[in-house]
């Protein structure tokens, strides 16, 4: 899923300051919204404007931030999946988590070794 995983509970100013201040300016950083477009276009492979999507999208990425209003932009479906969906879309080095909530938590824990 992710070499590293960082849990942050706070507000998003504060997060945001912490991001930037741990990533480089050069990295390839993705938003779990980026990767949840990346990991339907994947299961939807047959259709040329996903291909190019899926295409398009790189297999490693330095690092993947999600804010606390990314989980209410998606379907509650999706938020006991989150660490398999991260997994089966990009290789992270370091994934950044903004308040998540139980669901995703527990998927998160529950992908560790």
């Amino acid at each position: 899923m992710a070499d590293n995983a960082v849990i942050f509970f706070g507000p998003r100013k504060a997060f945001d300051e912490m991001v930037e201040r741990e990533t480089a300016e050069d990295e390839r950083s993705v938003t779990y919204l980026e990767s949840i477009r990346v990991y339907n276009a994947r299961i939807k492979s047959s259709d040329l404007i996903t291909r190019d999507l899926v295409l398009k999208a790189p297999e490693r990425v330095d690092s993947c931030v999600v804010h606390a209003d990314d989980f209410g932009s998606v379907l509650s479906h999706v938020l006991p999946s989150f660490a398999t969906i991260l997994e089966q879309t990009f290789d992270v080095g370091k994934l950044y988590v903004q308040n998540p909530p139980k669901r995703v938590f527990d998927s998160l824990k529950a992908s560790q070794p």
